[in-house]
């Protein structure tokens, strides 16, 4: 960008756009017997949980895969996907599904399980 001049000549800035914030690293806690363990969450409101549960009523159950990670990967899937939903929602589906277990167990080693 060209600034004001000072005593008849220009100044220019030649500073480059500000960098990109580096995308947060996944990680996967384990602990000392190499177990996978849940980072903790965030307790959702109770609004947020009152809609997930009448979104379910309503709908019928909703594919976890879908809602907390934006795509499903199932072409078969039995599961409601329709309107995304909202981050509250989501941390309240984050915690029921934190009460399904994985088929891996504590091997898994999926980040976006």
């Amino acid at each position: 960008t060209v600034g004001k001049s000072v005593a008849g000549e220009k100044i220019i800035s030649v500073a480059s756009a500000p960098a990109k914030a580096a995308a947060p690293r996944k990680v996967i806690l384990l602990n000392a017997y190499d177990q996978r363990i849940d980072a903790p969450l965030a307790k959702p409101d109770r609004a947020s949980v009152e809609r997930l549960n009448g979104r379910i009523k309503e709908h019928g159950k909703v594919c976890n895969e879908y809602h907390l990670t934006g795509k499903c990967s199932n072409s078969w899937c039995g599961y409601v996907h329709g309107e995304r939903m909202g981050p509250g929602e989501q941390l309240a589906l984050r915690h029921k599904a934190r009460g399904r277990s994985c088929t891996a167990g504590s091997d898994c080693r999926a980040f976006d399980c």
